[in-house]
């Protein structure tokens, strides 16, 4: 995948969405890599909600979360080793960043 540029940014998006709707195991992975590129395009460009609407198929509030979960995973990468759906984390988030943060082993 081509990262360089906000046009490759996006088209990698796009190929690890259709990764993630038809893997099972890696689902994590390519999510946490989403928001990696995700994050790539916001530091790059100023008009970024107009660029997640118009040429992006994942709704706002989901980019922001795929962020997130992004970051989360960069300091804490034993959490791609779980076997939990993306929407735990979702609905957990808050709860799984204490626990990291309490427990160093993480």
């Amino acid at each position: 995948m081509k990262t360089d540029t906000p046009e490759e940014c996006i088209i990698a998006i796009k190929l690890l969405s259709k990764a993630v709707g038809s893997a099972h195991k890696d689902i994590l992975l390519y999510s946490a890599l989403q928001g990696d590129l995700l994050c790539k395009l916001k530091d790059v460009c100023h008009s970024f909600p107009i660029l997640l609407r118009n040429n992006i198929d994942v709704s706002r509030s989901h980019a922001f979360f795929l962020m997130r979960f992004y970051r989360l995973v960069s300091q804490y990468p034993k959490l791609l080793q779980c076997e939990v759906p993306l929407n735990f984390f979702d609905r957990n988030f808050k709860t799984i960043e204490n626990i990291c943060k309490k427990d160093e082993k993480i």
